[in-house]
């Protein structure tokens, strides 16, 4: 289990370190991270662009891995990893910091 934990975080902090698109974007991290270890197959239409399928199996079977396993671990790479964290980390920083000081004239 833990060295199932640390393939996740060595292939996630690899995944945001090669596809700064996924930085942001925990839905497609987490099909990314999956498709890595071989239980989302990565398709592509021409028409349509990439695409993911998930076979039942790993669904019914539980084989995927935990999608809060797979955020957490994205959090605690950029918490450490101040360059990794995606374009909208500095936005929604500066929004928090509108609504404190709003909230302390309320």
């Amino acid at each position: 289990m833990l060295r199932d934990l640390a393939k996740v975080k060595d292939i996630t902090k690899l995944l945001l370190v090669n596809h700064p698109e996924l930085r942001d974007n925990d839905e497609l991290l987490i099909l990314e991270v999956n498709t890595f270890f071989g239980r989302v197959i990565k398709t592509r239409h021409s028409q349509y662009g990439v695409g993911y399928f998930i076979p039942k199996r790993y669904v019914t079977e539980k084989k995927l891995i935990k999608f809060e396993s797979i955020r957490r671990t994205r959090q605690k790479i950029q918490e450490e990893m101040p360059e990794l964290r995606g374009k909208s980390y500095s936005k929604r920083q500066e929004e928090a910091q509108f609504v404190k000081l709003y909230m302390k004239r309320v």
